[in-house]
């Protein structure tokens, strides 16, 4: 049994590619065209001959590599067909850069068991889904009353969902709603605009928007990415004005009603945040874990504390 560490330009992409379409646990995060998209840098671990692969993005600082989840990507593998037995975990994971000065990632739940991985502090992340082949009457009785009553009421005030071409569209829109919260900077924005790009050149994203019928103002518009096993719930935005109440709520059950019946997963993208849990929740959904790896090398720690130390003493002045 073999893992190798290779860099980007050694990768051979059909092989990898075609791994990531047809493994147990296939995402679309894994392709590569994807990680190219999120990602200026990264590197991977191969088992054999691509019998199972660990894309390893990261970012350059002062000569350093330092290993850092991309946005708009939240899970990284490790891909493969067949799922691994525990001999085939430790040994990708014997192979993971523990000398790092930084490693901050998201994996498979199924790394979080392995001995070898305890240094890396692992621990699960929450994601929600919701299986779509589901009939869409019964998709409908899992919704809590509060949600019903918001669609039931933002049916009759919205119109139907449309299809849009123009992924400006809906970032400018996220930036114009949510900005001042989430703090995304220009940089963020322009990786997402790429990653659009890339993915609608994969036919792999489909834009949708929301209107209100009579003042045909916009109350919300997002972004899915689809593929053969997902359509994920990657990024959306909703006007918070009292008068669009249930914008949010009616823009994901029109999306349930649209792929309800296909042999595919609802991927809200889950979140540990209590309040967007509990509003995916509310639709139904199932949870499902991932697992988050970090490490920080204590000579980068002492970094930190002194930066912090040198702040605090100019405060005090």
């Amino acid at each position: 049994m073999g893992v190798k560490r290779v860099n980007r330009a050694s990768i051979d992409v059909s092989k990898w590619n075609a791994l990531i379409k047809q493994s147990h646990n296939s995402l679309p995060y894994g392709y590569a065209w994807y990680l190219d998209a999120v990602s200026e840098n990264w590197e991977a671990l191969i088992l054999n001959d691509y019998q199972a692969v660990l894309p390893l993005p990261f970012v350059k600082k002062m000569g350093f590599k330092l290993y850092v989840q991309p946005l708009f990507n939240q899970q990284l593998g490790p891909f493969s067909l067949e799922p691994l037995n525990a001999e085939q975990l430790t040994a990708i994971s014997n192979e993971l850069p523990t000398s790092s000065l930084f490693f901050n990632l998201n994996f498979s739940e199924d790394l979080i068991s392995i001995d070898a991985n305890k240094k890396f502090n692992p621990s699960r992340r929450i994601n929600q889904i919701i299986s779509l082949e589901k009939p869409l009457e019964e998709i409908e009785q899992n919704l809590n009353r509060s949600v019903r009553r918001n669609v039931k009421e933002g049916l009759s005030n919205f119109g139907d969902l449309q299809e849009i071409h123009d992924p400006k569209e809906v970032i400018e829109f996220y930036r114009a709603m949510l900005n001042d919260k989430v703090g995304l900077r220009e940089g963020h924005y322009d990786t997402l605009l790429k990653l659009f790009n890339k993915a609608l050149e994969n036919k792999s994203v489909i834009f949708h928007q929301l209107k209100h019928k009579e003042t045909d103002t916009l109350v919300c518009n997002g972004a899915v990415i689809v593929d053969e096993h997902r359509i994920i719930n990657l990024f959306s935005a909703s006007s918070k004005k009292k008068i669009y109440k249930g914008a949010a709520s009616t823009y994901i059950y029109l999306l349930l009603t649209k792929f309800a019946g296909k042999k595919k997963i609802f991927d809200f993208e889950g979140s540990d945040i209590p309040g967007i849990n509990k509003f995916f929740t509310s639709f139904g959904a199932t949870t499902t874990y991932y697992s988050n790896f970090q490490r920080i090398h204590p000579l980068l720690k002492l970094v930190y504390k002194a930066k912090v130390h040198l702040r605090t003493r100019k405060i005090k002045g």
